[in-house]
């Protein structure tokens, strides 16, 4: 569609030009320019309150932020941070940021005061946005951080002796007046620091340039009132911001909700609001598919259920279909450090969609060596525009980009003659037997087809002398399900090759460690069994 396949160097290359900036635009007037397409289009609907905030509305608060933060002295070459839910000023207030130039780190709300500590020692924030919940973990984590102290502003609270954030969209009287500055090339400058989710490792903080942001406000306008969008995804996941960034662009309306994943919300709101668009990842979804609200819930509304951040199954898509009788799922592929590879035009079976025009991708094995059309390896992409690294990262960095700017994504999979994009595993989960490689995701694929089978994470445990890992499965059981380990290993013997038979055993949780978004934490998992099959 978008690439050719050069068998000379075997990478699929872009036919689109790279996208070309002005030496004059800068981000704040282009984002105000976006807001001022459709000026009564409603943009928001806190779905907690049922209030509503129109493009006019917001592009007025998002100004008087910028104002009140460059009144207080921010400005380019500081930092910000964020610790927020999807509360009604969140959207302004990081628009205010972008505008006045100043990069902001989006950080979990869940995060432990290690983790935040950690990330806000990379930045160095000398502004502080947090939720009211979030607060004392925050400053605890600051004070160990941080060099200097820095100014914190405190959303939707009622404590004393604290700045709410709210000051900043006090009005200034000068609004109409309002130009934002030109800071320089749009390309060099980091607009956002996106944090990495922590599935493999310590998170990281991407950054990314205000270019990748200018990219998705050139989006052409959409002015069909009827498309809503509602996702449970923050500003700190990917999902969340650009969500965000697409509905100034495009003028599509976002539901938000302050609440993190809940099946009750979300049937609520699907009720009440009748969203066209809904992303989760696939954990999240199987959850939704198995309540009790599932079975005379109307999903008719839903033109399409987007599912990513992990592998979808084609038994999931299936059952998800099953409720959509106006819609369709959607696969896609993406990742913080480069936002979407791929995603679904039109369907291929297995595959994850077609590779996004902005990007070249290669295969190589594990020698680095390149290999061809539907050959397995690692996937490497390389954007038209520049990747700008892990914040105050360099050794990470180091890491992650090969010579003439290819960025490793530590994913398996393939491409197939079309651009076809098709993921196995990540690279760091194949579990290694005795010779042989096997994705945990094939394991699980045959596992979660198991009646009463609610969730499941496969992991390798060392051997005990320590030469290979051993296929393990940790599963979440349905209500009132009787499964027990002789059954589950009866069954996957009966599908599979021999190096793939569960010789690390079955194990029964109550639930699974996930992020906040919705992805199992393996790494977690793994740790966990290693220590409960020691003690035993």
């Amino acid at each position: 569609m978008f690439h050719t396949f050069d068998p000379e160097t075997k990478s699929w290359i872009s036919r689109n030009p790279p996208p070309t900036f002005q030496p004059e635009e800068n981000l704040g007037q282009l984002i105000l320019d976006a807001l001022n397409r459709n000026p009564s289009r409603v943009l928001q609907i806190d779905t907690d309150t049922a209030r509503e905030m129109t493009a006019r509305e917001m592009r007025l608060r998002a100004v008087r932020v910028a104002q009140s933060l460059l009144n207080l002295g921010f400005g380019s070459g500081d930092t910000a941070a964020l610790a927020c839910s999807n509360s009604e000023n969140l959207a302004p207030i990081a628009l205010g940021l972008m505008i006045a130039a100043v990069p902001f780190i989006t950080l979990p709300t869940g995060f432990h005061a290690d983790d935040l500590g950690h990330l806000l020692g990379l930045v160095q924030p000398k502004l502080v946005i947090c939720d009211d919940g979030v607060y004392k973990t925050l400053l605890d984590a600051a004070g160990n951080a941080l060099k200097m102290k820095p100014v914190v502003f405190v959303a939707e609270s009622e404590r004393k002796n604290v700045r709410k954030a709210e000051e900043l969209i006090e009005p200034s009287g000068s609004e109409a007046d309002f130009v934002p500055q030109h800071h320089g090339d749009m390309r060099e400058l980091t607009g956002i620091i996106l944090c990495t989710s922590g599935t493999t490792g310590r998170p990281k903080g991407v950054s990314v340039s205000q270019a990748h942001i200018a990219m998705v406000l050139r989006q052409p306008s959409n002015v069909d009132s009827a498309n809503l969008i509602f996702n449970f995804s923050p500003l700190y996941w990917g999902t969340g911001m650009f969500a965000l960034l697409n509905s100034i662009s495009t003028g599509i309306t976002r539901a938000i909700t302050r609440s993190l994943f809940n099946e009750d919300i979300f049937f609520d709101i699907l009720e009440r609001y009748k969203p066209t668009r809904f992303f989760s990842p696939p954990t999240h979804t199987m959850l939704l598919l198995s309540h009790s609200r599932a079975e005379l819930a109307d999903f008719g509304s839903l033109k399409s259920w987007g599912l990513s951040g992990s592998y979808a199954s084609p038994e999931l898509r299936r059952s998800v279909g099953a409720r959509l009788p106006n819609g369709k799922t959607v696969n896609s592929y993406a990742s913080t450090e480069l936002g979407l590879i791929a995603m679904e035009m039109t369907r291929k079976e297995n595959s994850v969609g077609v590779l996004m025009p902005h990007l070249d991708a290669r295969v190589v094995d594990d020698d680095g060596t390149m290999v061809d059309v539907g050959e397995q390896g690692e996937l490497l992409f390389r954007t038209s525009l520049p990747f700008l690294g892990y914040y105050n990262d360099k050794q990470s960095t180091d890491e992650i980009i090969e010579a003439g700017g290819w960025i490793r994504t530590g994913d398996i999979g393939y491409l197939d003659e079309e651009a076809f994009v098709y993921l196995v595993d990540r690279k760091k989960d194949v579990i290694k037997y005795r010779g042989y490689q096997m994705s945990p995701v094939d394991l699980e694929a045959v596992i979660e087809r198991i009646d009463g089978v609610l969730q499941v994470c496969v992991v390798g445990i060392p051997e005990m002398d320590g030469s290979s890992d051993l296929p393990a499965a940790v599963i979440v059981k349905r209500e009132n399900s009787h499964l027990d380990e002789d059954a589950v290993i009866h069954i996957v013997e009966s599908q599979v090759s021999n190096h793939k038979r569960l010789r690390g055993g079955v194990y029964f949780w109550p639930e699974l460690p996930l992020t906040s978004t919705g992805k199992i934490l393996r790494r977690k998992v793994k740790e966990k069994l290693t220590q409960e099959i020691q003690i035993e």
